[in-house]
């Protein structure tokens, strides 16, 4: 509501007429009561009654899906479902103080935003697959929450726990001229700084579709999008694999950069 409250006055109501507008929030004309020792005071005596406008928001109630999110998702799973490996997800409950397997949560918010996402789903903090290992398959992540939406359910954060097969660890040995560059300006060259000792790759992968993981099925890659004057640039080396049939991803590459120049 804009306009302050008048200090000679108990109380200040703002009244006003809601109808359909078809939409979710709308601004409307109201009036404003005034009350003094816990009565109406008539408005012939007051001196200044002006106009004030009203913000009306429609809120709804719903139970939306669950999406959860991931950084550095290895191409093996671009043609999974939905893009996502498989997944579980449980959130908490104080009442049988146990986790228990949950697909929706209850959300309030503005109705346009609900609406969405009764569509899209309510995304859940983004995991990051190197973290992704034997033994560490589980990860307690927040909502992303719009403005002006809100969990009701008393959810507080969601397990996804991934179901990625038997998982094992191995650690190759990569040549620095074995680095891919991507996205390099037609007519431009790029090399590496590193040239004395190989990249360490720590590669998880599931042991029950890839029965062992080669230095020849790993390329590490640098992008250099956007870069079309020579240059000297430090980037993040990342990795994926020869095949996307190939179930594995990096944990850990040492060193995580490289010092490119370009020409």
């Amino acid at each position: 509501i804009w306009g302050g409250k008048d200090s000679s006055y108990d109380e200040i109501k703002t009244h006003n007429e809601m109808t359909d507008k078809g939409g979710s929030s709308y601004t409307v004309k109201a009036w404003r009561v005034y009350y003094k020792d816990g009565k109406e005071v008539d408005s012939s005596q007051i001196v200044f009654n002006g106009d004030v406008y009203v913000r009306a928001i429609f809120y709804k109630v719903a139970d939306v899906p669950l999406v959860p999110t991931f950084t550095n998702l290895p191409t093996c799973y671009s043609s999974s479902k939905n893009g996502l490996p498989s997944y579980a997800l449980y959130a908490y409950s104080d009442k049988s103080r146990s986790n228990n397997a949950v697909t929706h949560v209850k959300v309030r918010g503005p109705v346009e935003v609900v609406d969405k996402l009764l569509v899209s789903g309510l995304r859940l903090q983004a995991i990051d697959f190197m973290q992704v290992k034997s033994g560490n398959t589980s990860f307690n992540v927040a909502f992303i929450l719009e403005d002006g939406v809100e969990i009701t359910d008393g959810t507080q954060e969601i397990t996804v726990t991934l179901n990625l097969g038997n998982l094992k660890t191995t650690v190759l040995q990569i040549e620095p001229s074995q680095i891919r560059f991507i996205g390099l300006t037609e007519g431009m060259r790029a090399s590496s700084t590193i040239t004395n000792n190989n990249i360490k790759v720590t590669v998880c992968y599931d042991y029950s579709e890839t029965r062992r993981v080669k230095a020849e099925d790993i390329v590490l890659t640098v992008d250099l999008s956007g870069i079309t004057t020579p240059s000297t640039v430090k980037k993040t080396i990342s990795m994926t694999t020869s095949d996307s049939s190939i179930f594995a991803w990096a944990n850990s590459i040492e060193p995580a950069d490289t010092v490119v120049e370009i020409k």
